[in-house]
């Protein structure tokens, strides 16, 4: 009708009596369409509704799964072993699966979870495939029960964490479980050999542990790659410094377990604290010099045959060294010791302790020379001074026990003296080297044969903190060294020049102070300390079964 006012407007459908457009999605063209003047362009509506997807699953029920994983593996594993299942299928047992079925399933169930996860790593389930208890059975009662070692254990628990993940493809079974447990086993290989190397109690280090001389992490550790790689970085700044500093640290620790070694025979320990050097070997002086005057108020000397034959024997050696130096002793001999002892062959306790002072100084001056023919007479000194105290303790035997020891600790005072000035600018300050050095100085059986046999005082603790301790690269210019340092400072030359390619080309130019700077926190005074005080190697030996089926289980997850 023309006078209709709603003409203007959308209708809803055709109007009563006309016939319909045989394609009712068709848009209405024409001059006289009143709705050209409107945008007609409308989004099409889907003919499927699209529902939203749901929530992930929360973390507990993440964790189960994964703790669920590795049962359901170790059950196929065991179908393809020994096919029950499948045999029951076979005779039609109601809800037997075949053995197909249940690797269909096992495919199907990791399917879902990949879907409910949206297709993303699920961390937590992860961590419950690891976690599973199944995964552990290689570590502990089984390996207990088949008598395995530390290595093999943890081969076989590499090999069972591996081998408890399922076969989620459809490819062939055993070639992708062989593949699984192969990689386990090698893992176990792996961790098993360095937790063997670990858990090993080095003899050396545990002598210096007992001493109270702490080490460095490389020190500590039987892998020489670290302890090379230690070494190296010593030339770096900042942590370099801190390397060394602990190094110094040990070496200090070392002086004073010397100090309480020569010390033990009177039943007294270094005093000093933390002192060493000049100021510690002082120190061990004062501590020796007050046991001897204890004793001394309440003995005589008096000279016996044996003071005479040990002269003796001291005077024929005396004799090889240079005139000069055979002048000065006989010198020394007649005013200091043969006109005390005249005419009646004693001197009181007091005399005696006068008489020690001076040859104890004049000793000490000698063996600070840098003349060799000094150091030697110094060494004749020594003796001298030793000669006299033995006599004196076989004159005196109530007070012969305790002069005995006040002896024996000033027989190792003399080797400590001798170390400390064995190298002018140590400050007092001795490396095992020194002191190693002195041992064989001083040894006066024939041939150094104490030494040679390892039988001289301190040289136990000695020659293992040698070991430990005293070995260096040297400081600069070595091509390890200079390798090192490349491989430190810039990873990916250091690995293309080492022929093991550039697979760290992500660390990109990280200079290496940079890189280890927050190492240096391992090297300071109280983790020194921690480390020393806590067996971490050999737990960390411990450790390595259950870290190979933890492994193997990651290992076998499929990819």
């Amino acid at each position: 009708m023309a006078d209709n006012p709603f003409d203007q407007f959308d209708q809803p459908g055709p109007s009563p009596g006309s016939v319909a457009s045989p394609n009712p999605t068709a848009p209405i063209t024409g001059a006289g369409n009143p709705f050209d003047r409107f945008d007609t362009h409308q989004a099409a509506i889907p003919t499927e509704v699209v529902k939203p997807q749901g929530k992930p699953p929360g973390y507990l029920q993440s964790f189960g799964e994964g703790l669920m994983t590795p049962v359901y593996g170790a059950a196929q594993l065991a179908e393809h072993i020994l096919p029950i299942s499948e045999l029951a299928h076979d005779i039609g047992v109601p809800g037997a699966k075949s053995t197909a079925q249940i690797d269909k399933e096992m495919r199907e169930r990791a399917a879902s979870l990949s879907k409910e996860g949206q297709g993303k790593f699920n961390l937590t389930r992860a961590a419950g495939e690891i976690a599973s208890p199944i995964n552990y059975m290689g570590y502990g009662y089984l390996s207990d029960l088949m008598g395995l070692g530390k290595f093999s254990e943890s081969v076989l628990s590499g090999m069972l964490g591996a081998a408890a993940q399922p076969v989620t493809t459809d490819k062939n079974y055993w070639a992708e479980k062989g593949k699984q447990t192969a990689e386990g086993a090698a893992a176990g290989a792996v961790l098993g050999a360095v937790g063997s190397r670990l858990s090993k109690p080095n003899p050396d280090k545990e002598l210096l542990k007992q001493h109270g001389i702490r080490m460095t992490p490389g020190e500590l550790t039987d892998m020489s790659l670290v302890r090379r790689a230690e070494e190296a970085a010593r030339s770096f700044p900042i942590v370099g410094t801190v390397i060394r500093r602990a190094e110094d640290t040990g070496v200090k620790d070392y002086n004073r377990a010397i100090y309480d070694m020569a010390l033990a025979p009177i039943g007294q320990k270094y005093k000093g604290g933390d002192l060493v050097g000049t100021e510690g070997v002082k120190k061990v002086e004062e501590q020796i010099g007050d046991a001897y005057d204890r004793v001394l108020p309440h003995v005589h000397f008096r000279a016996d045959q044996n003071l005479a034959n040990d002269f003796h024997r001291l005077s024929s050696l005396v004799r090889q060294m240079p005139p000069d130096q055979v002048n000065q002793f006989n010198n020394i001999a007649t005013e200091r010791v043969i006109r005390r002892l005249q005419p009646t062959g004693t001197m009181d306790g007091e005399t005696f302790k006068q008489l020690q002072s001076e040859l104890t100084y004049m000793a000490g001056g000698m063996h600070a020379s840098g003349d060799a023919a000094q150091r030697h007479l110094g060494d004749a000194i020594d003796e001298l001074n030793d000669m006299l105290r033995r006599n004196l303790s076989r004159q005196n035997p109530k007070y012969a026990a305790d002069i005995e020891d006040a002896n024996r600790a000033s027989s190792m005072y003399a080797r400590i003296r001798r170390a400390a000035t064995n190298r002018p600018t140590s400050s007092g300050i001795f490396t095992p080297a020194d002191m190693l050095s002195a041992l064989r100085s001083l040894d006066r059986t024939p041939g150094h044969g104490q030494f040679a046999r390892g039988l001289a005082p301190m040289q136990p603790l000695s020659t293992s903190a040698q070991e430990i301790m005293g070995k260096r690269l040297a400081d600069s210019g070595t091509p390890e060294r200079q390798f090192w340092r490349r491989l430190l400072e810039y990873p990916p030359a250091g690995m293309v020049e080492a022929g093991v390619g550039a697979g760290a080309y992500g660390w990109g130019h990280l200079p290496a102070a940079a890189g280890l700077a927050g190492l240096s926190l391992m090297y300071t005074k109280p983790a020194l300390t921690i480390m020393n005080n806590t067996p971490i190697m050999q737990y960390l030996g411990y450790t390595a079964p259950p870290l190979a089926a933890a492994a193997g289980a990651t290992l076998g997850m499929q990819k």
